[in-house]
């Protein structure tokens, strides 16, 4: 199903923003809540659980299986969501660290797409996402889940 959202980037460059249509990117601040080292690091280890299971999944089967497997495309939906939820309780509990996560801003407006079905969700994006913009995600949680135990 081809999504009507507004394409920002092309997909070769698997930016997130290429899903998420104008009216879901939210600019309103959010109210700073202190967090514990240890319920960030609870935050980020789930976000790279959720990244891990995806790459993992993704390596497995090529654009065209998963296409064409509802079931490949439900798992990765459900993983892309419960990272975005992460990323808005990260953004609204340490703002700092969220700064330092490429693609944390957008998998939240990814996550608002898929769980309110903004005009439907292109798989393709969605696969192009997760093969070539989660690992530089996931190389920034894990820095910031180093920095974690450094400073605790």
């Amino acid at each position: 199903m081809r999504s009507n959202c507004s394409v920002v980037a092309s997909m070769s460059s698997a930016s997130m923003e290429s899903v998420i249509p104008d009216g879901a990117r939210s600019t309103r601040r959010l109210r700073f809540q202190s967090m514990s080292r240890h319920e960030r690091q609870a935050i980020l280890e789930d976000s790279l659980q959720q990244i891990d299971d995806l790459l993992e999944k993704a390596a497995s089967i090529s654009l065209e299986q998963f296409l064409n497997d509802r079931n490949s495309q439900a798992i990765f939906e459900r993983r892309l969501e419960i990272l975005g939820e992460a990323m808005r309780r990260l953004e609204r509990r340490d703002p700092e660290c969220f700064a330092r996560i490429p693609g944390a801003r957008e998998s939240i407006g990814l996550r608002n797409v898929i769980s309110h079905g903004y005009d439907g969700i292109d798989h393709r994006i969605l696969y192009s996402i997760v093969r070539n913009a989660l690992p530089t995600t996931r190389s920034a949680i894990l820095q910031e889940l180093g920095r974690s135990t450094e400073r605790g």
